[in-house]
């Protein structure tokens, strides 16, 4: 690895994490997910890995939906968005 910066990278599923993640690595960045999205400890991510650069992705129902089904329906989505 050539890049020493630890790259997390959160989001729902189809958003593109394993997308982004496979080309940041193919470049020699040290990238990984960050199991953060279904979790309400808004800083988990910093105790668990505690990247230098942190992204986050995000996607619509609708567009994820076209991706893949991997939620139990809208509500999932609809819950309030926390900024940390």
């Amino acid at each position: 690895m050539k890049q020493q910066i630890k790259i997390g990278v959160g989001g729902p599923c189809t958003a593109g994490k394993s997308t982004l993640i496979a080309g940041l690595q193919m470049y020699g960045y040290q990238a990984w997910h960050i199991t953060q999205e279904h979790s309400y400890v808004l800083d988990v991510w910093k105790k668990l890995v505690n990247p230098g650069i942190l992204i986050y992705l995000d996607v619509s129902f609708s567009i994820s939906i076209k991706r893949k089904i991997c939620y139990n329906g809208p509500k999932l989505t609809m819950r309030p968005r926390y900024n940390a």
